[in-house]
């Protein structure tokens, strides 16, 4: 299931709030049926024709960029939203307005792990969607800041390379048997730190399998 970017040891109170379902004793993260995305809400008033609509797509897209879901910096430009499915279509929400995300496979492969997690795309937003080069995940499926690494499996333990301090930081949980079966994958962690070096896993998923 890890592969697939479930998420694991969330205590039963989180459940109802966030969609969980019960299996053997811990709850795992999967697609919530009745938790709608923002894109695809209900909303009073008429409806805008589909001509229209289309013809107001790039305004839109305009008005998002600069409402702040967007910044240009010495990488090139960041796109701001949280990663969505219309569909099976892999979508960004960018507040509220959802357009299709387009990558390198490899690229895509990440994305469709990590749906409703918030990143930062680099890349550029056009008219027919918004096309990635890279991605930053500012937070998790849960909401929490992640750390995202490679994880190492050897005679010190269970261990997180990660990838933005470059700290090995060791992982604790009563799921441990599972997380260490992905070494050499590149996954990402939420949790509490305990000191410099010692992270007591929240939840966590799989980004890159290991080769």
């Amino acid at each position: 299931m890890e592969s697939a970017g479930r998420l694991v040891g969330l205590h039963t109170s989180d459940a109802p709030h966030l969609g969980f379902i019960r299996s053997s004793g811990h709850f795992f993260f999967d697609r919530v049926p009745d938790r709608e995305p923002p894109w695809k809400k209900t909303r009073c008033g008429p409806t805008i024709p589909r001509s229209v609509a289309a013809r107001l797509q790039p305004l839109l897209v305009l008005l998002l960029l600069l409402a702040g879901c967007a910044t240009t910096g010495a990488g090139g430009k960041r796109i701001f939203g949280v990663i969505g499915f219309d569909g099976d279509v892999l979508v960004l929400d960018m507040r509220g307005t959802a357009l299709p995300l387009r990558a390198a496979p490899e690229l895509v492969d990440q994305l469709r792990r990590i749906e409703w997690a918030r990143v930062a795309i680099r890349g550029t937003a056009a008219r027919d969607g918004v096309f990635a080069k890279d991605f930053e995940m500012l937070e998790a499926p849960d909401g929490l800041p992640p750390h995202v690494g490679r994880l190492i499996v050897d005679q010190s333990g269970v261990m997180l390379q990660d990838e933005v301090s470059g700290r090995r930081l060791g992982l604790r949980s009563s799921e441990l048997g599972r997380v260490k079966q992905h070494h050499g994958s590149r996954i990402w962690v939420t949790g509490s730190l305990t000191g410099d070096h010692l992270l007591l896993i929240a939840h966590w998923g799989v980004l890159v399998p290991a080769s």
